[in-house]
């Protein structure tokens, strides 16, 4: 069963730290540039193991739209590893434990403020997948890019 927690800023290194725990490389600096507020993260554990989380972040400054990224921890630990992208598609399980996340992340996102949700593709099946899951709506910005958006 996947629990999930809203993580506070403070608690944020720590789901860095258990990403990196046992992999080759060091763990990297994390005092680059800190997400737009209003913002949130949400970690989910499947029997008390870090399965992955969510971030929601302002796309600009005052802006009514929050960007959506997400990671899972087992691929981005054979990201990290490999140097690169995964690029089989979410598995049924991956993109249920994302669902969860990004849909509790949507409930902050409306509480901070925030009227829509909005994700890109990463991974092949997972925006799709989130998608599906919470009723969000496809679209191609002016570049031709495909995105997603959940009216909050």
């Amino acid at each position: 069963m996947l629990v999930l927690e809203n993580v506070s800023e403070e608690a944020e290194n720590d789901l860095y730290r258990e990403l990196y725990a046992g992999l080759p490389v060091p763990m990297p600096d994390l005092d680059g540039e800190p997400w737009r507020p209003p913002y949130g993260t949400v970690a989910g554990r499947e029997n008390g193991a870090l399965a992955g989380w969510t971030v929601f972040f302002a796309e600009e400054p005052g802006s009514s739209t929050s960007v959506l990224q997400w990671l899972l921890l087992d691929r981005e630990r054979q990201r990290i590893t490999d140097g690169h992208n995964t690029t089989h598609p979410g598995t049924p399980a991956e993109i249920e434990i994302l669902s969860a996340l990004a849909a509790e992340s949507a409930v902050l996102a409306r509480k901070a403020g925030y009227a829509q949700l909005r994700w890109g593709q990463a991974e092949p099946g997972f925006a799709e997948g989130i998608a599906t899951a919470l009723g969000a709506q496809p679209f191609n910005d002016d570049e031709g890019y495909r995105f997603y958006r959940l009216y909050l």
